[in-house]
């Protein structure tokens, strides 16, 4: 008799412990999940603008008005006391360049730089990048010393560059300018653009 209930009590238990564990396997499982890649966040750091007239001279800024954005910056300025004679052959460059910071935590390429509101009598002359830069050196070598008789820099990259979280690079952008010198102001805004990653390779 104790063998028939032994056996009758694992056959009971034998059921409750499958039914349940079908129960589990068939029920909707919902999973309430974020998923983050990372924040692709280049942005401008800081920038110099200088005007160059006639052969290595510059002008003053004084009258000059630039806004730095963390995607753009938007200058006006102004062409009162830079005069010049277009009959040497030297027009008036202005030169505006950036230290762009990748603040981000994922790779960043630079991809264009995008100028809106240009003059029809100003034209982009080149744009010269820089590094990466992942410490101070960008400073010394083609930041700090840079004006209008060295610019732009030696041993220039282009566009296409990418960079890491943390590190930097240097553009120096040269408009060239073939109007009237003498007055007036010129206004347009600069913006750089970015992709997240590193440049694709063929």
């Amino acid at each position: 008799m104790n063998k028939f209930i032994v056996i009758g009590l694992t056959l009971v238990l034998t059921v409750m412990v499958t039914g349940s564990a079908l129960a589990l396997w068939s029920d909707t499982l919902r999973l309430n999940v974020t998923v983050k890649t990372g924040d692709h966040d280049p942005r401008i750091g800081s920038y110099k603008v200088f005007k160059c007239t006639g052969c290595c001279h510059g002008c003053g800024a004084e009258d000059d008005e630039v806004a730095m954005f963390h995607d753009r910056l938007e200058l006006n300025l102004s062409l009162s006391g830079c005069s010049h004679d277009h009959s040497d052959g030297h027009g008036m460059a202005v030169w505006v360049g950036l230290v762009l910071e990748n603040e981000g935590t994922v790779p960043s390429t630079l991809t264009s730089i995008q100028v809106t509101g240009m003059p029809g009598n100003m034209s982009i002359g080149g744009v010269y990048v820089y590094g990466p830069y992942d410490d101070g050196s960008f400073a010394q070598e083609v930041w700090a010393h840079e004006d209008c008789s060295t610019l732009p820099p030696s041993d220039p990259g282009t566009l296409g560059v990418g960079f890491m979280p943390g590190e930097k690079l240097v553009v120096w952008i040269e408009f060239v300018f073939s109007g009237d010198c003498s007055h007036g102001t010129l206004e347009f805004t600069i913006i750089p653009v970015f992709l997240p990653g590193f440049p694709s390779t063929p």
